[in-house]
């Protein structure tokens, strides 16, 4: 589980320098369909991941 929470820990941090480049990028703007594809992507990631990992078939609460 520790392993488990470092992954989603380091990827959350570079989601949001990402987030943050993009924000200054386009001019403080958000592109709001973008973060919601790589939210997306992210969440998927992760079920699969620990899925994966653990072999639970047991959701993660969002």
């Amino acid at each position: 589980m520790a392993v488990f929470k470092l992954l989603s820990r380091t990827i959350m941090c570079y989601m949001h320098l990402e987030i943050r480049a993009s924000s200054i990028a386009n001019n403080k703007q958000i592109n709001s369909r973008f973060l919601a594809e790589k939210i997306k992507f992210l969440k998927l990631w992760l079920l699969s991941t620990y899925n994966k990992t653990y072999g639970s078939k047991k959701y993660l609460k969002a």
